[in-house]
């Protein structure tokens, strides 16, 4: 369930902000998503 919504949380960022949706198809930022797990302190990233 966390990585369903770590990826919906990007995709609106994508939708929110046309800057950087499109800085990001041009391939000059990447837009990375990431989970803290607060019990084992490891963090989780998500790509895509």
């Amino acid at each position: 369930m966390r990585e369903i919504n770590v990826h919906l949380t990007m995709e609106q960022v994508r939708k929110e902000s046309p800057l950087l949706h499109d800085l990001e198809k041009e391939g000059k930022i990447l837009i990375v998503g990431g989970f803290y797990d607060i019990e084992t302190g490891e963090v989780s990233f998500y790509e895509h």
